[in-house]
Parts: structure tokens; C-alpha cells; sequence
């Protein structure tokens, strides 16, 4: 997915502690954009020589690769804008990862990673794959499913932990959070016997709602409170959606690549701390060969009661000599248990769909279960809506 954000990425592995000789190889769907890219972050690399950067194919990419990065958007910012705004007319949130968006985005992405990882499993094997695609976790089982080593990354349980960690009674210092979730709908809880002090702490600090603090007994990532309580935001028709302010910054660096400007600051806009915070120390890792602790996606390991099997989990990792492993899940209320049950069923449901020529029975499945609270007289209209919208913006994933 080269797209103009990805002269951060290239700006920080040149900042990257390695002797190592690294060659990067962009890849997108559109070449001459890509070239225009692909020039600018040359002049980044152009004072380390054991740095190469070029562009080319997906199957020329893959040859030879250890690492392959997947940051690819399905139908690009039209597809994100009217996945933030076809669900508001049902009364809830829109976003690309999550809900009536989120679903939508998944019928037309999953079939498209599928086929990304079939060119992967035949010319790369061996490649270590970290998926960046939204919604991450029915991506990365796409991947999974056909064979490739994959792992999801998303760098909000790790931020997120960081700023809670602070909020946490003197007397817990050490203990440490428990965690579990899917991704963009994970849940903090403290140690027992500092739960209590630290959701007062919490709702005090304006990390959750007393409601759900007292509701869940935990705190949850900030989606929820995005998605399932904010509900959509008051907005005209004018008014401009998110993916619409991020394609007008990426349309304006842009152009400013085109006419040989620098253009790190319409980049430095926009905040990735995905970029710094997760995936570049997890590429670091596994260059030297080191060991990486944090959060990832991954599929979920035995035990786990409110998951359907070959699903994938969000939880605390390890990564040591190349290979991952997902700790269990932390046990939570049992409210928190069942809305991530109901949630990945749903999820669940949608993977389902997304394989399906006739998707929308499995659509209305995963309203019906989703905690979103879509009106039972509207789930067969908003089904329809989602598969309406995966269909605008649906290709067949070919490379080239």
C-alpha cells in the first residue's frame, strides 16, 4: 500500500539502529502515483547506502522478501467516507473498522487479502507478514486461513496501557493491568484487589463513563466510547468526514512531491504512533533477530470460552527468534465477556459473508448479534445498506 503516509515509515527505518542492508520495495495499484512516492522517499535514504528503495509488482516485491508490511485500503478514501457515513441514517457511528462500516469494509477487503496472501504463500513462503488492514482481526485470519504466517498489529493497547498505568493506585504500582478483547474493543481491568480504586480512578481521569465503569467493571479502549455510546456525531452533509480530512492532507503532500518540495511537515500532521510506537520495533525485532513484548492480533489459543474457533484475538504478545506467541486472554466481568462474545460473533458471521456470493443472510446474523443497537425493523435495511456499500468499491485483488 504505497501511499504518501509511507514516507514516515521509510524516514523511520532510516532512523533505525541496524547495520544491516535493507532494500525496500513499494507496492501500490497506481504506478505513477507510486513513482512519485517512491522519488520522495529515495531522497530520504539518499545519505544511507546500505539502504535501496525502489517500487515494482507484487510478485517482483515478493521474491526474496523476509518482511512484507500490508497497508492496503480497499477502494481508498471513498470507500472509508462512505463507510463513516451510510451507517449514521440507522442512528450509529460509522467507522472502518467497527459496526455497519466496519462490516461493509470487510466484505470488500477479505477477498482482496485472500488473494494478496495466495501470491505471498506461492512466491514467499517464508515471509514474515505484519497486517495493518482494517478491520484488522477478520484481515488477519483472511491471511491465516490461506496459509501465510501473519500477525495484526495496532498500537492502541500499548498507548492506551501507557496512559492507565499512570492513573493507577500507589499501592498497585507493580501489579500491572489484565487485558483482553478484539481489536479496537479491548478492556483494562486492574489486579484484585485494586479494581475498585482504579475505575474510580479512571472515570475520574475521563478514561471511561461511570456508567460503564459501573456497568463492566472495567475500562474499555476508546472505540467503545467512540462507537457504542457517542453514537454519530452532528453533522451537515458539508461537513467533512475523517477520511476526507486525510485525503486532503495526502492530496496536498502530494503535490508537494510532485514539485520536488519537502513535505515532512503536511506528513507530521497527521499522528501514527502505529508507525513508531509498534510496527517499526517489531521490524527492528525481527531484522536482529531480538525479542519484541507488547499486543497483537492473532489467532486465538485454547481455552478461550467466548471466541468461535479460528477466530482472531487481541491480547498480549511475545515475539522471540521469529515466532509469536499470544498469552491467554484475561478473564474479565461477565459483562465484558459477553459483549467480546457477542462482538466476535458477529465478526465471525461477517467472515462468513465476505466468502459467500450471497452474503447478506450472514450479514443480518451479525447485526442481529452485534452489540450495536440497530432497531429490529432495520437490521434487514441496514444489511442491505452493507452489502450496497462493500459493493461500490469491490475489486478482485489483483496485483500489478
Amino acid at each position: 500500500g504505497g501511499c504518501v503516509w509511507i514516507a514516515r515509515l521509510v524516514r523511520l527505518l532510516t532512523q533505525m539502529e541496524t547495520d544491516l542492508r535493507l532494500e525496500i520495495v513499494l507496492v501500490a495499484r497506481d504506478p505513477e502515483r507510486l513513482q512519485t512516492i517512491s522519488d520522495h522517499c529515495a531522497v530520504l535514504v539518499a545519505d544511507r547506502p546500505s539502504i535501496r528503495l525502489t517500487c515494482a509488482p507484487l510478485s517482483a516485491a515478493l521474491r526474496n522478501a523476509q518482511i512484507c508490511v500490508l497497508m492496503l485500503r480497499v477502494g481508498g478514501s471513498a470507500a472509508r467516507d462512505l463507510d463513516e457515513r451510510f451507517p449514521e441514517k440507522f442512528g450509529v457511528a460509522g467507522d472502518e473498522g467497527l459496526g455497519l462500516g466496519g462490516f461493509a469494509n470487510a466484505l470488500r477487503t477479505v477477498p482482496v487479502m485472500r488473494n494478496v496472501g495466495g501470491s505471498i504463500r506461492s512466491i514467499a513462503p517464508e515471509c514474515a507478514v505484519i497486517n495493518l488492514v482494517a478491520p484488522l482481526g477478520v484481515t488477519t485470519r483472511a491471511l491465516l486461513d490461506v496459509g501465510v504466517a501473519a500477525v495484526g498489529l495496532c498500537e492502541l493497547p500499548l498507548t492506551s496501557e501507557e496512559r492507565l498505568l499512570g492513573i493507577l493506585p500507589a499501592a498497585a504500582t507493580g501489579t500491572g493491568l489484565r487485558y483482553a478483547g478484539l481489536n479496537h474493543l479491548g478492556w483494562f481491568a486492574a489486579q484484585p484487589p485494586h479494581d475498585g480504586t482504579f475505575l474510580e480512578a479512571a472515570v475520574a481521569g475521563g478514561y471511561v463513563s461511570e456508567a460503564t465503569a459501573r456497568r463492566y467493571e472495567a475500562v474499555p479502549l476508546s472505540y467503545f466510547t467512540k462507537i457504542y455510546e457517542n453514537g454519530p456525531p452532528s453533522r451537515s452533509a458539508v461537513d467533512q468526514s475523517r477520511a476526507q480530512q486525510l485525503q486532503r492532507w495526502a492530496d496536498h503532500a502530494l503535490s508537494r512531491m510532485r514539485a520536488s518540495r519537502k513535505s515532512d511537515d503536511i506528513i507530521e500532521m497527521r499522528a501514527m504512533p502505529w508507525l513508531d510506537r509498534t510496527l517499526v520495533p517489531v521490524i527492528g525485532a525481527l531484522l536482529k533477530n531480538t525479542s519484541w513484548h507488547g499486543f497483537a492480533n492473532l489467532p486465538v489459543a485454547g481455552g478461550n470460552s467466548w471466541c468461535p474457533q479460528g477466530a482472531v484475538v487481541e491480547g498480549r504478545a511475545s515475539l522471540d527468534s521469529g515466532r509469536w506467541t499470544l498469552a491467554p486472554q484475561a478473564p474479565m466481568s461477565e459483562r465484558v465477556t459477553a459483549f467480546l462474545q457477542a462482538s466476535a460473533v458477529a465478526e465471525d458471521h461477517i467472515y462468513r459473508a465476505s466468502l459467500s456470493p450471497e452474503p447478506q443472510a450472514e450479514v443480518i446474523k451479525a447485526i442481529e448479534v452485534s452489540p450495536f443497537p440497530i432497531p429490529l425493523q432495520a437490521r434487514n435495511s441496514a444489511a442491505r445498506a452493507v452489502v450496497e456499500a462493500a459493493g461500490q468499491y469491490r475489486h478482485d485483488g489483483s496485483s500489478g
